[in-house]
């Protein structure tokens, strides 16, 4: 979606509704720190050969312009939707890009809740085990599910209406 956001920004009915919510789950924020992984650079690293340059124009931080270089970068948030960053304890090093992309919205303007760490989950089971709980006595035993909904449907209610 990134990668055809200008596009598909030229081309957009202003009559459509506004996206009014962002839930980012456990997600690559930031070009440059996964350059800096070495696993994730020769496993990607087909993609954009051995210079770091293009990776950041491909995830969101990337595409959120630096306050501290660009005085109108505020400005070019301004009307964002606001933002909620969900990261699962043991999450493959991706903490710090929910940090620094938290970072950089806020330092726009933009509304943000989190990055917020669910304790005792993993990135790789937090979505496939949501919704799948084992009941015991009519009681949810998934930290998922009594952690993860609550606080997702929290933000949709805040931002819906």
């Amino acid at each position: 979606a990134l990668l055809a956001l200008d596009a598909a920004a030229e081309t957009a009915d202003e009559t459509a509704p506004a996206l009014r919510g962002l839930i980012a789950i456990s997600g690559i924020y930031c070009g440059q720190r996964f350059y800096q992984s070495w696993l994730m650079r020769h496993m990607f690293g087909y993609v954009f050969d051995s210079n770091p340059l293009p990776w950041d124009a491909c995830f969101p931080l990337g595409r959120c312009p630096d306050p501290q270089k660009r005085p109108d970068a505020a400005a070019q948030l301004e009307g964002l939707c606001p933002v909620l960053l969900i990261n699962a304890a043991f999450d493959v090093g991706l903490q710090p890009h929910a940090e620094d992309f938290a970072k950089r919205l806020r330092d726009c303007g933009a509304q943000v809740s989190g990055p917020v760490i669910l304790p005792g989950t993993d990135h790789f089971r937090m979505l496939p085990l949501l919704g799948r709980t084992q009941r015991s006595g009519g009681r949810v035993s998934s930290r998922e599910d009594r952690e993860l909904l609550p606080l997702i449907s929290d933000f949709v209610r805040r931002v819906c209406g």
